[in-house]
């Protein structure tokens, strides 16, 4: 018998890969080349929340305006370290393929 102790379990898989990550930063940005744009965002926004809340994961809205250290400062004042979580980003504009939406997470 050995004095070291034992690793640990070994931490539960994720069921979800967001669950890999602290939280969300999450940025909607309308165009004025839509009109429908705003409302949409809105709703968007609404839902994202929503879902957010539901799976219990931490989640902060930035601005369309919001430059990096604001960004930063707003995701860890919510206690999400901006390093460990996902930003997505929701936007509409127009482009040579005529899609008006355009997702990324990063």
């Amino acid at each position: 018998m050995t004095d070291e102790p034992h690793p640990g379990p070994r931490p539960a898989e994720p069921k979800r890969l967001i669950e890999l990550f602290r939280g969300i930063v999450f940025r909607c940005i309308h165009s004025s080349r839509f009109d429908w744009s705003r409302d949409a965002c809105a709703k968007i926004t609404v839902e994202v929340v929503s879902q957010a809340k539901a799976a219990n994961i931490p989640l902060v809205l930035i601005g369309a305006g919001d430059d990096p250290p604001t960004k930063r400062q707003k995701a860890e004042a919510a206690g999400i370290p901006l390093d460990d979580s996902v930003n997505w980003y929701v936007t509409f504009t127009p482009d040579d393929s005529s899609s008006a939406v355009t997702t990324k997470a990063t």
